[in-house]
């Protein structure tokens, strides 16, 4: 974990996007992923779920939403930028290594309960778990609106 961490803090100009990445299960083996090169990182489809959330600051508990992948169940639950995220799968304050760990263990169509904090409003939200298929269809359909 400490590897990680130190990879994801040394990629600074790419960390959102390995993060992104490592979410959706495009990074096979994150202590390996090169500091400026992500898309060598990229490995075969992953076949795990996609939980669609970007974060402000991996260092920070709780966890700071800064938005969410279009089309992804996050979107769909309604979870928005300045969210911050509370639990995730029973798991109180999860840093980004437990998310990973709960995240492997999923497949699309699996639904994870979400809590965030809204405000002063705690709240728990059903999110389905998309395919990494459905991200880069998103994501491209996403560049063509621009």
């Amino acid at each position: 974990m400490r590897q990680r961490s130190k990879v994801l803090r040394a990629n600074a100009g790419v960390g959102c996007l390995l993060l992104v990445m490592t979410l959706c299960g495009c990074v096979e083996n994150l202590a390996e992923a090169p500091s400026k090169d992500a898309a060598s990182a990229v490995a075969p489809a992953a076949t795990h779920g996609f939980l669609g959330l970007t974060f402000q600051s991996i260092e920070e508990s709780p966890l700071t939403i800064t938005g969410t992948v279009p089309a992804s169940g996050a979107e769909e639950a309604g979870i928005a930028a300045d969210d911050q995220l509370t639990e995730v799968a029973g798991i109180p304050n999860p840093n980004i290594q437990q998310i990973y760990e709960v995240i492997v263990q999923t497949t699309p169509g699996d639904v994870l309960q979400i809590g965030i904090l809204r405000g002063e409003v705690e709240l728990t939200l059903p999110v389905r778990l998309i395919s990494q298929e459905d991200v880069q269809n998103a994501m491209i359909a996403t560049q063509s609106e621009k």
